[in-house]
């Protein structure tokens, strides 16, 4: 961990911020996109025209994606050429993130990123989260289900510690011609040799097809 990572302190750091963490997500997300979670922020609107999973856009303040920085664990996410980010890329986060912080305008970050809308932070759980495991099954509407399961090992006495998860899903989507299944998997692997030091390595992907409302389909 290093101070790359630009979060910012509210009462604290002079930038209009909205911050969600994972209780909110868990309980307020449901059968939704990744992007729906953050559409009740002041200044965010969420456009999912579409229709097919994975493929809602966010705009901040007015501007598209390609004008905000979307950092994932300080990384950023955006296309390098066009600036577009694919949601249907990253729908694991739907089940691995823990915070999301949305800046709204020229933000502090000390990246060079196309932040005019303003940057949004995506933080993904720790391996140090203790011992445990969960089993969730989702049942929502026009036949959408999915199935979850994650592990985690709690930090041992050298500092070690994994998560896993996997989630399967599938649905016929809310218009004809939006259907879509898919995986979702991730694994942390995260090393604490001092309160001052954490490494943490995340593998993480969402392989999955769906179909889109604005194309033709036989």
């Amino acid at each position: 961990t290093s101070g790359v990572i630009d979060v910012a302190k509210e009462r604290e750091t002079p930038i209009a911020l909205t911050t969600i963490r994972s209780q909110e997500i868990e309980a307020k997300l449901g059968n939704q996109e990744f992007v729906n979670i953050m559409q009740n922020s002041p200044g965010i609107y969420v456009n999912n025209e579409k229709g097919g999973y994975g493929d809602g856009e966010i705009y901040v303040r007015g501007f598209n994606q390609v004008n905000t920085s979307f950092l994932i664990n300080g990384v950023p996410v955006n296309d390098m050429e066009n600036g577009r980010v694919y949601w249907s890329n990253w729908m694991v986060l739907t089940d691995m993130t823990n915070q999301i912080q949305m800046q709204r305008g020229l933000g502090s970050s000390s990246l060079a990123v196309p932040s005019v809308g303003g940057t949004v932070s995506i933080f993904t759980k720790s391996s140090e989260i203790p011992e445990g495991g969960v089993l969730r099954q989702t049942i929502g509407n026009d036949g959408y289900s999915k199935t979850t399961f994650g592990y985690n090992t709690g930090v041992n006495e050298k500092g070690w510690s994994s998560s896993y998860l996997a989630a399967y899903w599938k649905g016929d989507g809310y218009v004809m011609g939006t259907e879509g299944e898919g995986w979702n998997y991730a694994a942390t692997i995260g090393y604490t040799p001092s309160e001052q030091h954490k490494f943490n390595l995340t593998l993480g992907g969402a392989g999955q097809w769906h179909h889109q409302r604005d194309v033709w389909v036989s």
